[in-house]
């Protein structure tokens, strides 16, 4: 891993990004919220962050810090204001090449099912069972349709083989 490496051991779930990152100069553990980690990213150009801090509203009024810039002045505005720091910073900077560098560092995860990848193109599949399990979007389908098939007498997904993947012999 290079120097240069700002994020490792990545996992996105929904728009709560966890983690660890070398941002100032050592490794540290970190769960953020993507669209503000976006916005903490863009604001590394001087215009970004004079046009972010000029919507923050966590000191009560946008735009007013008492003591200079201030991150905790952005984190703690409201959604709203949220909203439109994140719209201003995607000025600045590539929201999709920061995700890129994101989804680069992302711990692979693999269906506890089949095995496959999961992919991150959006939230994963939720195993029936306990209804926070990842699983893929094929053993999800699988589920669903077993679950309407045989009711509330769905067995535990883990013991169930995919036929496509392990046709009988």
């Amino acid at each position: 891993m290079s120097r240069d490496t700002k994020y490792r051991n990545i996992v996105i779930d929904g728009n709560t990004v966890i983690g660890e990152s070398n941002e100032f100069g050592s490794w540290y553990n970190f769960r953020a919220h993507l669209p503000l980690m976006f916005i903490q990213h863009a604001i590394s150009d001087p215009k970004a962050l004079k046009a972010v801090m000029a919507l923050a509203d966590g000191y009560g009024s946008p735009g007013f810090f008492p003591s200079g810039y201030d991150w905790s002045g952005i984190r703690d505005s409201t959604e709203e204001a949220h909203a439109a720091m994140f719209e201003t910073a995607k000025k600045f900077a590539d929201f999709d090449a920061f995700v890129t560098l994101l989804n680069a560092a992302c711990v692979p995860q693999t269906c506890p099912r089949c095995g496959t990848p999961i992919l991150h193109k959006g939230p994963p599949a939720l195993a029936r069972f306990d209804s926070h399990t990842a699983i893929c979007s094929q053993c999800g389908t699988d589920e669903a349709i077993m679950e309407y098939v045989l009711g509330a007498e769905i067995l535990h997904p883990i013991n169930i083989v995919h036929p496509w993947k392990f046709p009988p012999k």
